[in-house]
């Protein structure tokens, strides 16, 4: 054995080791994520769909939300089939990643089983980790990176037709999920155009034209269906009227309470969302693979991934919401074209062409994942449990624990404020809400505008019929938005007041019982 190979030997066998404690460290993030508890949208979703299936609750009717059709179906087949625990949602979270795992291992062996594997736990170990578990942003990539399965593995010129009809429905479902999620269509499109119809020139036209009416077709499908859906529990005209005067707001305030909004796009885009540097690597792997690569469909896929990757990048900016898990498509396709350093042809024995992707992957991983790496093995090893929101899970518990001794049959709960413990407190105790306004935060913003002052006058009129046993204001996060407070809601505020005694507080709970009510 020469030298240089001698030193390959070494490199690799320690690039096997890196991805070795990899797997490892993803294999123990998802025995310990058995045991994670509910956060925000997670309990936020359980309980909407906890309403709809036990209480039969209509969406948007009796619920006022802005969520779209599919998301709720998504939770609500988790509840009817294994319930609103946390154990639930873990199972179900299991079965999701199982798949998602699954389907980026058969797009990802078109590089080579160890690019499959990497890919695999780099993305497992990033989900885990992060705070995209559970996200409906997350959630959604499924049906996309199933098109991506379809569009490699569907070559047989019978099953087109059925391809670009699947392709269609596929991200007609991951729409309904988010709307934007729709940027990756046109690229998929034309990757698979280039890909089937290359070589027919003749009918390049007619073709296109054909293939994208099937996938529209199917695209249009689901959209049909969740439009019969809402129509069948008359939910459709409350869901337009949400759609037409509340979106608007919604989607406008964010631009306007910042003072200098393309410079607030910039500043925020520019952070990734703390995964910029999964971006860098990104290029440099597509790069060695249209540089090693000999088959022209692998280039083709690796400048597919990168493409997807930029543009759900854009995906957070058209939002204009930049929270952490709506970077989520975004950090699915820089992880998969990450692992792409790691590609080598068996051709290709050079040691600095060995040496410096895996100098760099290991980079990447630990500026990335590095302190949830360290975490995961400290929880292992010595049992130190992970840094989590205490102050959430504490509020949901005490309100939990408060509801349990104080509920009785025909009790019905009104929640204050917005990113807090309460709902999932209600969910765990089984309260059922008074209004359909699980949260106050559309009341809080765009005052002057006419159809909020309305949804105010409804919400109060509503509590007045209902008057609800308890209600709960929670004081995290109060002031998280512009005059968002019980002061700059005089009629709440009186309403309060005038039926309501403090029944129970703390740091962050005040638990209001109405007065009418004995023990």
């Amino acid at each position: 054995m020469t030298k240089k190979s001698f030193y390959i030997v070494i490199i690799k066998s320690f690039k096997y080791l890196i991805l070795f404690v990899l797997a490892l460290v993803f294999l123990l993030s998802v025995i310990f994520s058995l045991n994670k508890r509910m956060h925000y949208d997670l309990a936020f979703m359980n309980y909407i769909a906890y309403l709809i299936n036990e209480h039969e609750f209509v969406p948007y009717r009796d619920i006022f939300e802005i969520n779209m059709p599919v998301s709720y179906l998504f939770h609500i087949a988790i509840g009817k089939l294994l319930g609103y625990s946390d154990i639930a949602s873990n199972i179900a979270n299991l079965i999701w990643l199982s798949i998602m795992v699954a389907v980026t291992w058969l797009i990802m062996k078109q590089f080579d089983r160890l690019i499959a594997f990497t890919s695999c736990i780099l993305f497992g170990c990033i989900y885990i980790q992060s705070n995209f578990y559970m996200e409906r942003d997350m959630i959604a990539v499924l049906p996309i990176a199933t098109t991506i399965l379809l569009s490699i593995y569907l070559k047989n010129t019978n099953l087109l037709k059925f391809k670009y009809f699947l392709i269609g429905v596929l991200f007609g479902v991951a729409a309904m999920f988010k709307p934007h999620l729709i940027l990756g269509f046109p690229f998929l499109m034309i990757y698979n155009f280039i890909n089937d119809f290359n070589n027919d020139k003749k009918n390049l036209i007619l073709n296109y034209l054909k293939n994208t009416l099937l996938s529209l077709l199917g695209f249009s499908l689901i959209i049909f269906i969740c439009i019969l859906w809402l129509w069948q529990i008359d939910a459709l005209e409350s869901f337009w009227q949400i759609l037409s005067s509340y979106t608007p707001l919604y989607t406008r305030m964010t631009r306007e309470l910042q003072s200098n909004y393309l410079s607030y796009l910039f500043n925020s885009y520019r952070s990734f969302g703390g995964y910029g540097l999964l971006i860098v690597t990104s290029v440099l792997g597509v790069y060695i693979v249209l540089s090693e690569a000999f088959l022209e469909k692998t280039k083709r896929l690796s400048i597919l991934l990168l493409f997807l990757a930029f543009i759900y990048s854009l995906y957070v900016v058209i939002s204009g919401r930049f929270l952490g898990y709506h970077w989520a498509p975004y950090v699915y396709f820089t992880s998969l074209c990450t692992a792409l350093v790691l590609f080598n042809p068996k051709t290709s024995q050079k040691l600095d062409r060995i040496l410096f992707p895996l100098i760099v992957f290991i980079f990447t991983v630990t500026l990335t994942i590095g302190s949830s790496v360290k975490s995961t093995i400290a929880q292992f090893i010595f049992k130190i449990p992970p840094q989590s929101n205490e102050l959430y899970f504490n509020q949901a518990d005490e309100i939990t624990n408060y509801l349990k001794k104080s509920l009785i049959p025909g009790s019905l709960v009104q929640p204050l404020n917005y990113c807090s413990g309460h709902l999932y407190g209600m969910l765990k105790s089984n309260a059922v809400i008074a209004t359909p306004y699980i949260v106050d935060f559309y009341f809080y913003h765009h005052t002057s505008n006419k159809y909020i002052k309305r949804l105010r006058k409804d919400f109060i009129q509503r509590l007045k019929t209902q008057m609800p046993t308890f209600i709960i204001r929670s004081l995290i996060n109060e002031d998280s938005c512009v005059n968002y407070s019980l002061s700059t809601f005089p009629e709440l505020y009186n309403f309060i007041e005038k039926n309501y005694t403090v029944d129970y507080a703390s740091e962050t709970t005040i638990i209001y019982k109405n007065i009418k009510i004995t023990d």
